[in-house]
């Protein structure tokens, strides 16, 4: 990821932290672009990730785009070092069968 930079523009933030705010928001369920900028300020744990630095949206979704295979790849990696350590089992989610998954009833006025 870092080879496909180039050194010239403003500033930009390492892949690695880009990476880890991304990897961090998925393992806790935080996918939203605008929410894990928000989290970058409000949550202890996605600022020790992001070196308290601040990235926006955007620059976190065109991230997201521009290595969406890369980052795929990394995350099944990590999800596999985790079930290797024991923190992490597969298959244990509060909907394992598709037809217990059933959309909340509208109310009709």
């Amino acid at each position: 990821m870092r080879g496909s930079y180039r050194n010239s523009g403003s500033a930009s933030y390492p892949p690695s932290l880009l990476l880890g705010i991304l990897v961090y928001g998925y393992a806790t369920g935080v996918f939203s672009s605008r929410k894990l900028e928000r989290a970058s300020y409000d949550s202890v744990a996605f600022r020790f990730i992001a070196a308290n630095q601040h990235p926006d949206h955007d620059t976190i979704a065109a991230f997201r785009r521009r290595f969406l295979q890369e980052i795929e790849g990394l995350f099944v990696q990590v999800l596999a070092v985790a079930r290797e350590m024991g923190v992490l089992k597969m298959g244990t989610g509060r909907h394992q069968d598709p037809r217990q998954c059933q959309p909340p009833q509208r109310a009709v006025l």
